[in-house]
């Protein structure tokens, strides 16, 4: 029985008290413990059973029920008629060789309300020991004859694992691979008995056959000068310890497995190819006319008229190429149009690029470029006489014609007194028969006129005339 007393006060004045009686029971408690472990079968129940194979460290699972930090607990194993303890919970026992062990797992040994024991029989199997041998034809490719020689253990062999060494696989006892690369391959047998138990095993197969068939894959047959040709090599077993010669029929040879060859000129070609493995073993194939080379075309052209015009701008390109079957012509870059003839107006004056693209029926192709001068003639008219009288007929003075390129153009005009009475700078500006075009008429008579430019080469033009002003 325990009494709690509390007193409340404010400003140091007693103001309440309060009393409480508390009664605690006591009572004695037992832990609880339980042994148990986690084991491939179970006799009765307490007695646990576990199997492993010989070399193979065993890892015991406890999952017994105890207060670790209260309980006393240990192991104890008759190996080989000694007595070994283990203090850990869950040791890692490596046995000495096959046989069952007896164990004892025990919990607060000597007490009966606080104790147990589990027994665990530990049942250690002889494995199998992997063994094979394997044959095969040396120099022809063909398949390997694996067979099994392994020998079982305390159970017999249920399980056959093979890896060739090349990504192949297989579950026989006693299988049969095909190699696609030759070199030195390592084969891994792991076999597996009933209970559980596994040996592997690893030998060194020396595999260089030739290939049974030579087969060669060129990316293209029929082409033109220069045809650069890969030759792909799909002869299988061969690797880099093999040796190649390849004879491309038009004096080339190689001696690697893919090569690539370059035919310069035309022709029929036959392709020889010889393989010699790293133990002698040979083989050849002859590949009669396997690579045509046909002649490339040769682009030609002409045009008419042979000095086009701004005045005359149709021109005829005639066709003059060598074994072609497709033409098109381009004018600055941009296609005019098929052939092998074409009539094309030019669109400008000046030097023009007229390209032709010959192609035959392999699609080969080649190129001609011709410069075409179109001259840029130009005409030039100026009247001798004009009425400014504002009938909108005839009122004004100034050249005509047909003027491409012009410059520094320059139209004066002088009264019979050598007054300068008006100018232009341009062959579109226009006398209308006053001073300056801007002051007061000047009188009908005759006037001396001077015409001054630059035509579109170059060249200088003048002309001296007289105009007559009639109102």
């Amino acid at each position: 029985m325990v009494g709690v007393c509390v007193e409340e006060f404010r400003n140091g004045q007693l103001l309440s008290v309060v009393r409480r009686d508390f009664q605690f029971n006591v009572a004695s408690c037992e832990p609880v413990v339980y042994a148990s472990l986690q084991a491939d079968s179970l006799l009765g129940t307490q007695t646990y059973v576990i199997s492993a194979c010989v070399g193979e460290p065993v890892v015991i699972i406890n999952e017994s029920t105890l207060n670790q930090s209260q309980d006393e607990f240990f192991w104890e194993f008759n190996i080989n008629g000694t007595i070994v303890q283990y203090s850990e919970m869950e040791p890692v026992i490596n046995f000495p060789g096959p046989g069952t062990y007896v164990g004892q797992f025990m919990i607060n040994p000597g007490s009966n309300a606080c104790g147990d024991t589990a027994t665990l029989l530990v049942e250690i199997f002889t494995g199998p020991h992997a063994d094979f041998d394997f044959h095969y034809d040396t120099c022809v490719s063909g398949p390997v004859y694996f067979v099994d020689h392994s020998a079982p253990g305390s159970g017999p062999i249920e399980q056959w694992s093979w890896d060739f060494g090349d990504g192949g696989i297989s579950d026989f006892d006693s299988p049969t691979h095909i190699y696609s690369e030759s070199g030195e391959k390592w084969a891994v047998l792991e076999v597996t008995d009933s209970n559980g138990c596994a040996d592997d095993t690893i030998r060194k197969v020396s595999y260089f056959p030739v290939p049974a068939l030579i087969l060669v894959s060129p990316n293209d047959t029929t082409s033109c000068p220069p045809a650069t040709i890969t030759f792909t090599n799909l002869s299988t077993p061969i690797d880099e310890t093999y040796i190649l010669r390849w004879d491309f029929g038009d004096g080339g040879v190689d001696s690697v497995i893919s090569p690539v060859h370059t035919y310069t000129t035309d022709g029929l070609f036959s392709v020889y190819l010889e393989i010699t493995s790293p133990i002698g073993c040979y083989t050849d194939t002859l590949f009669k006319n396997l690579i045509s080379i046909k002649k490339n075309p040769i682009a030609n052209f002409g045009f008419y008229p042979p000095r086009p015009t701004n005045l005359d701008p149709v021109v005829q390109l005639i066709d003059s190429s060598l074994y072609a079957s497709g033409w098109d012509y381009y004018l600055d870059g941009v296609r005019i149009g098929p052939g092998p003839n074409l009539t094309h107006t030019m669109p400008d004056t000046g030097w023009q690029e007229i390209r032709l693209i010959v192609s035959n029926e392999l699609g080969c192709r080649d190129t001609l470029f011709r410069l075409i001068d179109v001259f840029p003639e130009f005409r030039f008219f100026l009247p001798n006489a004009f009425t400014p009288n504002y009938d909108d007929l005839n009122d004004f003075f100034g050249g005509t014609g047909v003027m491409p390129g012009f410059s520094d153009f320059a139209l004066q005009i002088w009264d019979r007194w050598g007054e300068l009475i008006y100018e232009a700078g341009s062959p579109f500006e226009y006398w209308n028969g006053l001073y300056r075009n801007s002051g007061k008429e000047a009188p009908d008579g005759v006037y001396v006129c001077m015409v001054r430019f630059t035509g579109p080469r170059g060249e200088a033009f003048e002309y001296q005339g007289f105009v007559a002003l009639m109102r």
